[in-house]
Order: C-alpha cells, then sequence, then structure tokens
C-alpha cells in the first residue's frame, strides 16, 4: 500500500509543477506581449506627433525626403530639430505618390517602425495630411 501511496503523491507533485511551470511561461508571454504593444503604442504616438508637427507647420515637407528637409524654404534648422518626438528618432522618411513612408526607432533597444503618411495635394497648393497607418516593424531587435 505504501507504494502505491507514494507513486500517487510524486505524480501529484509531478503534475503540480508542470501546472506551475505551464503558469509561469504563460505569464512571460504575455509580459512580452504586453511590453511590445506599450513600444508599438509609444511609437505610433511618435508616428502620429510628428505627422502633426509637419501637418501646422512644415507643410511643404511632406512631399520631400528627409535628407532635403534642411534646405527646404519652409524650414529652418530650429524648428527641424523641434519636429522629432522625444520617444523616438527619425531615421527616414521617403515620399511616393501622395504618401511617405517614415521610419522611427523608439527609445530604447528594438526594431525600428515604419508609418505611412498619406497625404494630397491640390494642384500649386501644399500637401494636406490625410492619416497615419502603421507598416510594421522593420530591421531585427538589438
Amino acid at each position: 500500500m505504501l507504494p502505491l501511496a507514494l507513486a500517487v503523491a510524486l505524480l501529484m507533485a509531478l503534475s503540480s509543477l508542470s501546472f506551475q511551470a505551464l503558469a509561469l511561461q504563460q505569464r512571460r508571454q504575455l509580459a512580452l506581449l504586453l511590453h511590445q504593444r506599450q513600444r508599438e503604442d509609444q511609437a505610433l504616438s511618435a508616428a502620429q506627433r510628428l505627422a502633426g508637427r509637419l501637418q501646422r507647420q512644415h507643410r511643404c515637407l511632406l512631399a520631400l525626403a528627409d535628407h532635403h528637409w534642411p534646405t527646404a524654404p519652409c524650414s529652418d534648422l530650429a524648428s527641424l530639430e523641434a519636429l522629432s518626438p522625444e520617444e523616438a528618432s527619425l531615421l527616414a522618411y521617403q515620399p511616393g505618390d501622395g504618401r511617405g513612408e517614415l521610419l522611427l526607432q523608439p527609445a530604447g533597444a528594438g526594431p525600428a517602425v515604419a508609418f505611412a503618411l498619406h497625404w494630397h495635394q491640390q494642384e500649386g497648393g501644399e500637401p494636406q495630411l490625410q492619416r497615419v497607418q502603421e507598416l510594421g516593424l522593420r530591421g531585427l531587435e538589438g
């Protein structure tokens, strides 16, 4: 009778440890997912803040690649420095036909996040920002 009771106790202890390990693993995955969501929210906030600043103060920049911004007629060095959001670094901006691809590096380590800035330009006028769309992660974490 004793060996059977010992085997049952051992089986219960092992199953308890398995459930505990599973719960810890799920908790860790949830924490990682939450951290990733916070970083995505931070990046989206930064993109929207930058897009808003462009729309309000520097619409002409929407149609120009970021390396042309310092020589654009609607900007100066001080106002360009104020464009960058605090929670991310601008890596690149490349315009296309009615849209530009914005690449931001959130503060801290991690992959860059790409966004599309959709804009419309009336003939002879400055571009009007329509919306910001998240395109996803770019590059590897590191």
